[in-house]
């Protein structure tokens, strides 16, 4: 077999030398490549993998670097001192494949080996040297490659194969360099193992390599796209390789053709020097056009459409989804933005259910702060009052409020704050807080709303205001006073069908100028009358073309409603605001508050209006006077007959608007006077029925009047004017 190889190595260069040569190295190969795969196998498949990671380096480090020396003990002798093997391939095996110190481990045992080996040889040279050289070498680039460029990571087997032919090249060129006296020697040696040893390390390299994380990329194999780095890498190199084959064969030819009879050093170095000069311009030019498209088509295009949606997901739009699957890394980027968006969408949602819930609660504390149980005096029939609010969000910056003052005296409130949202609803918060305190010590509404606005103006900071509108009726003569602070005009509702806007100067909004001074201003109203309140919402309520509601088709329909229940009132203006939003998002809060007045309720008198509704006002009259007095059941029974007698017979058959009913006390007992506006009738003219008939005999009419006769002392009736005038006496005992 030696003499096989020594007959090869003589005949190197011949093309069955070459393949002989290249074959043995072929063969030492395989088994850096068997060690890989040992080590590979016990790394994933047995419990060398628990051993500390430090004790793992030095085995694998050792077992390589006793390869490496084996690699020199069996390598093909070329001449004294020179030594054909692929002993480097062991130490860049254990760098790349199983970790840097491994590496470097291996490279020094290999390193020192080849030294020792010389030296006892009596070989050592200067090839020997850059041998060993190169074998240190390759363990420290190891170790440096995987570190820096892979982050720690193993490389692929093709990045593997063009780092241990880089290796090589380099060891050849350290053979020139260390024999730059003999250069002619290294040469000759470059010529004979430049092939084979590029060829024989590099593969073992990358064959090593790819056994050492085989089982590992088994079980880690997560998508088949391809990797951007090595379709990069592998149009790179295959650009720089056509341009190198080019370029190189050219300048071959050119240099073979060049005649150098006649021509001294001088100009054959110039010549020379001229052709590398521009023939490595156009391979830089070349390799930068390369490089440049290969960026463009690669990269930049794709960079260029992720930064695209990501610009549309930083304006908001978080449904944009990252969609670059080209590469496995452009794969990895796509799929961790969308990640990322969707984990902010997530914390997005938190934040908005926290908020939420924070917002129903503040909702829940606002809606509790404003009147919601209605009737809130239902043993009032002598008024109706109702509000509600509907908040455009979770919270508003609208209110209402009334306030029974005394027995006699209502006030109510309505007021919109600027703006929406919690701030204006805390600044609401204080305002109604400090109107309703101001209402109920007694002071005037115009000294009220004077007070409130100089103490809204304190630590005013965020400039917000409010309009209001605060009015309080007399009950007992149904004038009504009030005060406009800003506020749309409220509509007055005349039982008569009469309906109008209650317009007047209005005063200066709440929290603008702590000089404002309010003035009262007042109106009259009578039983059946109501006054309707609003905010700008009911007004300003927009449909799908932006079209507002307006006050003239609110005037409108509050004329066909006429003065109806204020609940009802309410609830059908509400409803007729969604018909004609249709759907249009609400833009403002929407509050409203109506107020009815039923009855004058003095002390010793009521007045009302004549309907059905009012008899129950009557009663309660008439029962509330009477319960200060301690008469006997028998006379209380006989005057609330009597009085809804009387009274049943005005609501029926008077066509009477009004009637006033007064109750004094006497010496002998009560006098009691109903006077009503209705046609001209006196009761006392009717014929006496005659009690000894049975009913189906007696005459219809007149029995109401005789049995009122029987139950009071004295009855009269007389016309005043346009009014009907009945005078009852009650003779009682009076003990308080």
């Amino acid at each position: 077999m030696n003499l096989i190889l020594s007959e090869t190595i003589n005949n190197s260069d011949t093309p069955f030398g070459i393949f002989m040569i290249t074959l043995t190295m072929v063969l030492q190969a395989l088994f850096p490549v068997a060690l890989s795969f040992v080590f590979g196998t016990l790394m994933e498949k047995t419990k060398f993998k628990n051993l500390h990671p430090f004790y793992q380096q030095i085995i694998i480090g050792v077992g390589f670097g006793i390869l490496a020396c084996l690699a020199t003990q069996f390598g093909v002798f070329v001449s004294e001192g020179v030594i054909m093997n692929v002993r480097n391939s062991s130490p860049l095996i254990a760098g790349l494949g199983f970790g840097g110190p491994a590496g470097l481990i291996a490279g020094a045992i290999g390193f020192c080996y080849r030294v020792g080996y010389g030296c006892v040889l009596g070989q050592m040279g200067s090839i020997a040297w850059a041998s060993a050289s190169a074998t240190a070498l390759s363990g420290i680039s190891a170790f440096l490659i995987r570190k820096t460029i892979f982050d720690g990571k193993r490389p692929s087997w093709f990045y593997s194969y063009f780092i241990a032919a880089t290796m090589e090249v380099a060891h050849m060129l350290l053979l020139l360099i260390f024999s730059i006296s003999n250069v002619s020697k290294a040469f000759e040696f470059v010529q004979i193992c430049a092939f084979p040893m590029i060829f024989a390390n590099a593969s073992a390299t990358s064959l090593g390599v790819f056994f050492a994380g085989l089982f590992r990329e088994r079980l880690d194999i997560k998508s088949k796209k391809r990797n951007l780095s090595f379709a990069v890498s592998v149009r790179l190199f295959i650009g720089i390789f056509v341009c190198f084959a080019v370029t190189g064969g050219f300048t071959s030819i050119m240099i073979s053709r060049v005649d150098i009879s006649g021509s001294d050093q001088d100009d054959i170095r110039a010549v020379t020097i001229y052709l590398m000069i521009f023939m490595e311009t156009l391979i830089y030019f070349t390799i930068f056009v390369l490089v440049n498209k290969i960026l463009q088509e690669k990269i930049v295009r794709n960079m260029e459409k992720i930064n695209r949606g990501l610009s549309l997901i930083a304006d908001g739009h978080l449904d944009v989804m990252i969609d670059v699957r080209g590469y496995q890394e452009f794969s990895d980027l796509s799929d961790d933005v969308n990640a990322t968006v969707e984990s902010l969408k997530g914390y997005i949602r938190r934040t908005e259910d926290r908020i939420s819930k924070e917002l129903e609660v503040a909702h829940q504390i606002q809606h509790s702060a404003l009147p919601s149980v209605f009737p809130p005096y239902p043993n009032r029939p002598d008024f109706d009052i109702y509000a509600t609010m509907d908040a455009a969000k979770e919270v508003g910056g609208d209110f209402y409020d009334f306030y029974l003052i005394d027995q006699y005296n209502l006030a109510f409130l309505i007021a919109d704050v600027s703006g929406k949202g919690v701030p204006a609803a805390m600044f609401m918060m204080n305002a109604k807080t400090l109107i309703k305190g101001l209402v109920e010590s007694g002071k005037p509404i115009d000294d009220v709303m004077t007070e409130a606005n100089i103490k809204l103006c304190e630590n005013n900071d965020a400039d917000m205001f409010i309009t209001a509108w605060l009015g309080k009726i007399d009950i007992r003569t149904g004038k009504m006073q009030y005060v406009n602070a800003g506020h749309n005009p409220p509509l007055i509702i005349r039982r008569n069908g009469k309906t109008e806007y209650l317009r007047g100067k209005p005063n200066f909004v709440l929290g603008g100028f702590d000089s404002s001074i309010y003035r009262i201003q007042t109106v009259d109203l009578m039983p059946g009358d109501e006054v309707y309140l609003y905010t700008d919402g009911v007004t300003e309520a927009n449909d799908v073309s932006n079209g507002q509601f307006g006050e003239g088709r609110l005037l409108t329909l509050v004329k066909e409603l006429g003065s109806i229940n204020p609940s009802l009132l309410c609830e059908k203006i509400k409803k007729e605001v969604n018909i004609f939003a249709a759907g249009a998002p609400q833009a403002d809060d929407i509050t409203m508050l109506s107020v009815r007045l039923n009855a004058f309720d003095g002390k010793n008198h009521v007045k009302t209006c004549v309907d059905p509704e009012s008899i129950a006002i009557v009663n309660r009259f008439v029962e509330e006077r009477l319960s200060a007095s301690t008469i006997g059941p028998a006379v209380l029974g006989k005057m609330q007959v009597a009085t809804d007698e009387i009274y049943s017979n005005i609501v029926r058959y008077s066509g009477a608007t009004y009637c006033d009913i007064t109750l004094d006390r006497t010496d002998e007992g009560f006098d009691m006077v109903f006077s009503d506006d209705g046609v001209d009738f006196n009761p006392l003219e009717m014929a006496t029925p005659d009690t000894t008939l049975s009913a189906e005999e007696r005459r219809i009419g007149g029995l109401g009047i005789f049995m009122v006769k029987k139950l009071t002392s004295k009855v009269s009736y007389e016309r005043k004017g346009d009014k009907n005038v009945l005078s009852l006496s009650f003779a009682a005992k009076l003990d308080d």
